[in-house]
């Protein structure tokens, strides 16, 4: 029987368990590359940028952008304040973001120069690029307390795909992203205590979208495993992803 110790409660929480791959790249992305010490520290930079925001914990924040470093450095950097990280699907159209913001109402949105433009008039947002000037591990790194948060409140909102009506949705507590992820560890019979300080690094190339289910997953199943994440710069493109498998010797892909 595996039982996992010490069991973690937040989805913030599994930032300390990656603490022992300090000295390991965990993001690249174009010319900007991040271990994993240095993402820990711009998480708490744009936590506190957030926090200037008027960013709280319980305060929803939408999430309207493309894949990208400073995306996946502010879902964390949510989740270390106790805030909602609600993950707005890219591909909607005006309207469909319109719905999700008037039912959501989230405080914040965090989009991108591609995606602001269809959000509705009115709405606080606040540009991902903004963001990259934190990712400079040459300024300081704030205070930021232990988020307020208990394992059954909520950490995520994923939207459904509106099959058969407006998307809707789903709120997922701490407890269920964490679970999730030790269960598709437990798969392999093992769990995070279970995984050795030298674990081979995969490289992993991904495209999945963030807002999806199994982007989340993937994404959280990368940092549990001391992985590296290498994201394409703006579109698609058949020929960036030949030269990266190269550059970045990628082992996987998450597409």
């Amino acid at each position: 029987v595996r039982v996992y110790e010490p069991r973690r409660h937040l989805v913030s929480d599994l930032l300390v368990d990656v603490r022992r791959w300090a000295d390991r790249e965990v993001l690249v992305q174009g010319p900007i590359r991040l271990t994993y010490a240095e993402h820990e520290r711009a998480v708490l930079r744009v936590a506190g940028a957030l926090r200037a925001e008027g960013i709280g914990a319980q305060d929803p924040v939408m999430f309207y952008a493309r894949n990208g470093i400073e995306w996946v450095v502010g879902y964390w950097a949510v989740l270390r304040l106790g805030a909602i990280a609600v993950l707005g699907n890219g591909w909607w159209s005006a309207a469909e973001v319109g719905h999700a913001v008037a039912t959501i109402k989230p405080k914040l949105v965090l989009t991108d120069e591609w995606l602001a433009e269809r959000l509705p008039e009115g709405v606080d947002s606040l540009l991902t690029s903004s963001l990259t000037r934190l990712l400079s591990d040459e300024l300081p790194v704030p205070e930021i307390p232990e988020p307020p948060a208990k394992e059954t409140d909520p950490a995520l909102v994923i939207f459904t795909s509106g099959t058969t009506g407006p998307p809707k949705g789903a709120m997922i507590p701490h407890r269920g992203v964490v679970v999730n992820l030790h269960n598709m560890l437990n798969v392999t019979r093992r769990l995070p205590q279970d995984i050795p300080d030298d674990q081979p690094a995969n490289s992993t190339l991904h495209t999945l979208p963030l807002f999806h289910v199994g982007g989340i997953q993937a994404l959280g199943m990368n940092f549990m495993s001391g992985s590296k994440m290498v994201f394409l710069e703006g579109r698609f493109n058949a020929g960036e992803v030949l030269r990266l498998i190269e550059r970045e010797r990628i082992t996987l892909w998450a597409c």
